[in-house]
């Protein structure tokens, strides 16, 4: 994640029309306490792939996971977890695209801005595609959340935590709820 934006591909053999593209990032900072800060992005592809995602990567929200999948309910401070060196995010699978014949790519990006923290850990998965390219159109679509400013804190965000140097004040009626020594969140 750099300069606080992912870049997503989108492939170019997709089929046009309207896409809702959902991406989240899942914090375990809390044992067991799985907090998902989901994000989407709706955009037109246009062009004339044919391609479309079969119903195995198209999932209804809620109804996409539950609290029994691997990765949702974990607890990171755990001896078993310190000795993990693979994490299986939970969800449905990541659609690959890129099937067939490429002729170009569209390229759409997502920009957040969120609050400072310190503790909160971030899932990223990585997916690598090689297409050639030819004419194609680029798409830019920006999504932004913002953080609260000056002295009091947003619905959700951190208000407190060892080495936590941000608002500690909620706004209201929301109130600065202790987690664990690292993590106060307004709840």
């Amino acid at each position: 994640m750099a300069d606080l934006k992912w870049p997503a591909t989108i492939p170019s053999n997709l089929k046009p029309g309207p896409y809702l593209i959902r991406f989240e990032t899942l914090a375990l900072h809390q044992a067991n306490t799985p907090q998902f800060y989901p994000e989407c992005v709706q955009l037109i592809v246009t062009g004339s792939g044919t391609a479309f995602p079969t119903a195995d990567y198209l999932k209804p929200i809620p109804g996409a996971w539950t609290a029994t999948d691997p990765g949702v309910l974990i607890d990171i401070y755990s001896t078993a977890a310190q000795t993990e060196t693979t994490y299986q995010i939970p969800g449905p699978p990541i659609y690959p695209g890129f099937s067939g014949t490429s002729t170009g790519t569209t390229t759409t990006k997502s920009s957040t801005t969120t609050s400072k923290s310190s503790t909160t850990t971030t899932t990223t998965t990585t997916s690598k595609s090689t297409a050639t390219t030819s004419s194609s159109k680029t798409t830019t679509t920006t999504t932004t959340t913002t953080s609260a400013s000056g002295a009091t804190q947003t619905h959700f965000g951190q208000c407190g935590g060892t080495g936590y140097t941000g608002p500690t004040v909620c706004a209201s009626p929301y109130t600065c709820t202790y987690s664990n020594a690292y993590y106060s969140q307004c709840l």
